[in-house]
């Protein structure tokens, strides 16, 4: 059973019954990023004490800006510096993209782990994410 934390056009999250946040991009472009970032903030403030925090993050084949999205996750990173260690678990058709977005996110120097997985392959990102 989900249990629904946000409803966007562009970007939704529910929280799984293993509490495994799912993220499932709707479209291109900022306003995705932008859904995606106060969904995330929201969940900071939530869960302040939480250790971990798994997040699942289903991109849907869409693209995303890279440089917005590590600006937005700089911006989010500083309003929130004592946020919880994050486990991503991330769905993706273009193992390219997840690259770039991977080795930027380490540049960022935040406690962030990180893993990609094909589309096809989602029971594994969750089995990554529980271990």
């Amino acid at each position: 059973m989900q249990q629904n934390v946000t409803e966007n056009p562009n970007c939704t999250c529910s929280r799984l019954e293993n509490g495994i946040y799912e993220f499932k991009f709707l479209a291109n472009g900022r306003a995705t990023i932008d859904a995606f970032i106060a969904q995330v903030e929201r969940i900071y403030v939530e869960n302040p004490e939480s250790p971990l925090l798994r997040f699942l993050i289903d991109t849907n084949g869409f693209q995303v800006s890279v440089s917005y999205f590590l600006q937005r996750s700089g911006e989010m990173r500083k309003r929130h510096p004592n946020a919880p260690h994050e486990r991503s678990a991330v769905l993706v058709d273009d193992s390219a993209l997840y690259a770039i977005i991977s080795n930027m996110v380490r540049l960022l120097r935040v406690p962030i782990t990180t893993r990609q997985f094909n589309t096809t392959k989602r029971d594994e990102a969750i089995a990554w994410l529980l271990n």
